[in-house]
């Protein structure tokens, strides 16, 4: 009988370390999977053309034009402008969606200006999606905007924990000069509980 109760805790550990090895082994492998796209995206975010068109379409695009044209109908600079933002973040969003990017990583480091830029273009995007006789135009930048405003601000809603400059009296510190050796960073560490409020695209800001 004892020696029944022995195997059958061996079979069970041994079950559960394999269980462990191979869910560690799939975060492994996941990371690397998502290390070249998070790359590509990044080297593009930051590239003169992305720049470009994202201030155009934030600060020149609706002075200039009328949402009433969609997208299809703006003229090529416009157009083009707006196309490569919608591709941007619509990539993001398929990406997180399919599970080939982590929604914790691209909520935390371009949630910001993807809401941003859905908040400067989607009557324009509403507008396509009319012309096009399309609600699903655009989806996936929908969906990663709902993900950003669901989950604002990241290190609330994750968990992350963030470092924050203190003076000698506690409060927030501006002297941007480094402490002398030896001496120690007033800095401190909060953990805050994951927020269960959800968002909603249809408001125009974050909670």
């Amino acid at each position: 009988m004892l020696l029944n109760v022995m195997a059958l805790t061996i079979s069970i550990l041994s079950l559960l370390a394999a269980t462990y090895l191979a869910a560690r082994q799939y975060r492994i492998t996941r990371h690397a999977n998502e290390l070249p796209i998070l790359v590509q995206l990044t080297q593009e975010f930051r590239s003169s053309e992305f720049q470009e068109a994202e201030d155009y379409a934030l600060r020149v695009l609706e002075a200039e034009h009328s949402c009433d044209l969609g997208i299809t109908n703006l003229p090529i600079r416009a157009k083009t402008a707006v196309t490569t933002l919608l591709t941007f973040y619509s990539s993001f969003g398929a990406y997180i969606i399919l599970g080939l990017a982590d929604e914790k990583v691209i909520v935390s480091l371009f949630g910001f200006r993807a809401n941003r830029a859905w908040v400067a273009l989607e009557k324009y995007i509403q507008q396509e999606r009319i012309l096009r006789n399309d609600s699903e135009y655009v989806a996936y930048f929908e969906d990663l905007v709902c993900r950003v405003r669901e989950h604002w601000p990241p290190p609330k809603t994750y968990g992350i924990l963030l470092l924050k400059m203190r003076d000698d009296m506690g409060g927030p510190r501006g002297n941007p000069i480094l402490p002398d050796a030896g001496q120690n960073t007033a800095a401190s560490i909060s953990t805050v509980k994951a927020s269960t409020h959800r968002g909603r695209l249809g408001r125009r800001a974050f909670p």
